[in-house]
This record gives structure tokens, C-alpha cells and sequence, in this order.
């Protein structure tokens, strides 16, 4: 259908699809369109930020417990994270295009999410450090004093280094253990900076890096995709066969001067005489449609069923919409996503031209 009003209905064809996915067919196309954009980030920091403020990193009660199993959880699954991926960098082979793209994708979002959930853990601390007198100790069946500096010493090394505060000896640890029902009563401010510059470390700065490199390496692979897939332009002495659809007559001077070709203009294909129109033989067939219009499987989709033995290239003229929507590009760009992965579904290259500029 054209362009409406406000009352637009916008299907999931409107939403945002990367140019890589062009290939996908539409159930695919749509699953991974709803891993794009502002939403899903936005929902995903939204969710992990207050699980992690929700969460209680120090341990129970008004104890900051120096072996605090999610701290530990937290910090260990994210450095086994990290080994993972090390390992798979070494392993990686060249990866097909569609599938990287999506991997980017969900990774941009596991990455962020982690890298909130650790940053709510953080503000957690403070909050209830703020609160609540808080105060350290630790408790354990099968570790001594020595073994739990250790982990400690090896643990908070960095974060120690960073803030300059020291970690108390093996005697002062050995103070620190609790008896079955006994109190704490070290400071606990000391270790909630340490725990708190450590999740810093080693999981919000390096997740929220990764995620970012994963958003930029997905953007690449676009750039790629287009600059490796865009049809080649005809020369001059080319002739090309444009059958419109839905369309006033179109400009053959405009359509020649864009393509660089001989346009052998066909009669315009009304909308709904899809099934009507003579299959053409020959090569050099291109579909000449609007980009005002949103791409529909039982129009476009009829219609492009309906020639796919010639081949034909979709060329999509974003004059008019362009020329209307110009203050709101990201509009702009969703159009687009949309015939490009509506026409790649059906197997047929989309090139999309402005007629009013030529």
C-alpha cells in the first residue's frame, strides 16, 4: 500500500533489517530485525542494570562476606567468557555473512547486558554501604586463613594497585573469620571499593568494549555486504527492459540517465493485476517500484514470483519518499531494509535509484 497518514499500519517488513540479511527468508529476516536497534539494547541494559541493583553481591544479611559466592560467580563466568572467546578467535574460520551478522548481533546484547548487570551490582554496594552499617568477614568449611588470602591477594591484586588500598596480611584475614552465629565487625568500606573496582576491571569496561567492537564489526560487515552485492551499473549501449507497478508512467529519460542504459519502458502493472502480466523473455528485466510503498506479498511478492525466471533486479525509486521524510533519515533507512530484505527473500537483487535527481 502508499504512504498513509498517521494511521499507517507498520508491518514487521517496516522494521529495522541490515542489508546483510537480504538473503534470509522472512521468518529469519524478522527474527533477527528484532535484535536491531535502540529497543532491544535499551530493554536488555534496562533488565540487566536492575537485576544487578536488585542483587546482593556483599552476602547476606548486613555482612560484606569476602568470599561472596555472585561476586565470585560474576567474576568467575566472566572471565570464563573471556577464555571462550579467546579460544574461538584462535579456532575462527570465515564465517558466512548472514549468520556473522547475527552473531554480531546477539553478542552486542550479551555483551552490554553483562556489562550492566556487573555496574548494578556496583551501585548495589554503594547503596546498601550508604544505607546500612555494613561490616566484613568471611566464613568457610573447607578454606583457611592462607588459602583465602590467596584468592583474595590474586583476585583484588589490581583493583588493590588502582585505589591504593592494602589487603590485610594472613593474620588480619585470620581475624576476620567468623565463628558459627558470630558477627562481623571489621570496616567493610575497604573491601566494598575493592569488589566494586574490580567488577570495573574486569567485566563492565571489558563487556561494554566487546559490545561496542561487536556494534562496529556488524556495521562493517553491512558496508561489505553492500559494497560487494550492489549490481553493477550498465553502460550505454545496454538495453534495459523497466516494467513498473503501481505506477504513473515512468520517466524514461530519468531511467536512462540513472542507469546509464537503453530503457525499454512496458506498460505500468496495476496494483492487483499482479497475476496478469506476460512474462517476459530475455534478459535485462528490471521492476521498477516506490519506495512510498511498503513491500507486500500479495502484490510485490505475486509479482516477482511471477518473473523470477527472467531474473529481474527491483529498482526502487525513493524520490517522493525521500523528499517527504528528509527531516527523519532512520525512516528512511528502515524503508529501504525493508525491500531489500523483502526482495532478497524471493532471490532478487534490489537497487534502489531517485529518479528526481536525475
Amino acid at each position: 500500500m502508499d504512504e498513509g497518514g498517521a494511521s499507517e499500519q507498520r508491518p514487521w517488513h517496516s522494521w529495522p533489517v541490515s542489508r546483510i540479511d537480504a538473503a534470509l527468508p522472512d521468518a529469519e529476516a524478522r527474527a533477527a530485525a528484532r535484535l536491531r536497534g535502540p529497543g532491544p539494547l535499551l530493554l536488555t541494559l534496562a533488565l540487566a542494570l536492575a537485576g544487578g541493583l536488585l542483587a546482593d553481591a556483599a552476602g547476606p544479611g548486613r555482612r560484606i562476606d569476602l568470599l561472596s559466592p555472585p561476586f565470585l560467580a560474576v567474576l568467575g563466568w566472566n572471565l570464563a567468557v573471556y577464555a571462550l572467546l579467546a579460544i574461538g578467535a584462535l579456532r575462527r574460520t570465515a564465517p558466512d555473512p548472514k549468520r556473522a551478522r547475527r552473531a554480531l548481533d546477539l553478542a552486542r546484547l550479551l555483551h552490554a547486558g553483562a556489562a550492566a548487570l556487573a555496574l548494578g551490582l556496583c551501585i548495589g554496594l554503594y547503596a546498601r554501604g550508604l544505607v546500612f552499617d555494613y561490616r566484613a568477614g568471611w566464613q568457610s568449611t573447607f578454606l583457611d586463613a592462607p588459602q583465602v588470602h590467596a584468592v583474595l591477594a590474586t583476585l583484588l591484586a589490581p583493583a588493590s594497585a588502582l585505589t591504593g588500598i592494602a589487603l590485610p596480611g594472613v593474620d588480619g584475614i585470620a581475624a576476620m573469620r567468623l565463628a558459627a552465629g558470630g558477627t562481623a565487625s571489621a570496616p567493610a568500606a575497604p573491601w566494598i571499593h575493592l569488589f566494586a573496582t574490580t567488577l570495573l576491571l574486569f567485566v563492565v569496561l571489558p563487556r561494554a568494549a566487546l559490545a561496542a567492537w561487536a556494534g562496529l564489526r556488524a556495521r562493517r560487515l553491512d558496508a561489505l555486504a553492500v559494497a560487494t552485492t550492489a549490481p553493477p551499473r550498465a553502460d550505454e549501449s545496454t538495453v534495459l527492459r523497466v516494467l513498473p507497478h503501481a505506477l504513473p508512467a515512468a520517466d524514461r529519460g530519468a531511467l536512462s540517465r540513472v542507469l546509464c542504459a537503453t530503457i525499454d519502458l512496458a506498460p505500468p502493472v496495476p496494483f492487483g493485476a499482479e497475476t496478469d502480466v506476460v512474462l517476459p523473455t530475455g534478459a535485462g528485466l528490471h521492476v521498477l517500484v516506490s519506495l512510498s510503498a511498503t513491500p507486500e506479498a500479495e502484490h510485490h511478492g505475486v509479482l516477482l514470483d511471477r518473473l523470477r525466471a527472467a531474473a529481474p533486479v527491483l529498482l526502487v525509486d525513493e524520490s517522493a519518499y525521500v523528499a517527504r521524510f528528509a527531516h527523519d533519515p532512520a525512516r528512511i533507512d528502515e524503508r529501504r531494509a525493508a525491500w531489500r530484505a523483502f526482495a532478497g527473500a524471493r532471490g532478487v537483487a534490489a537497487r534502489f535509484i531517485d529518479l528526481g535527481a536525475a
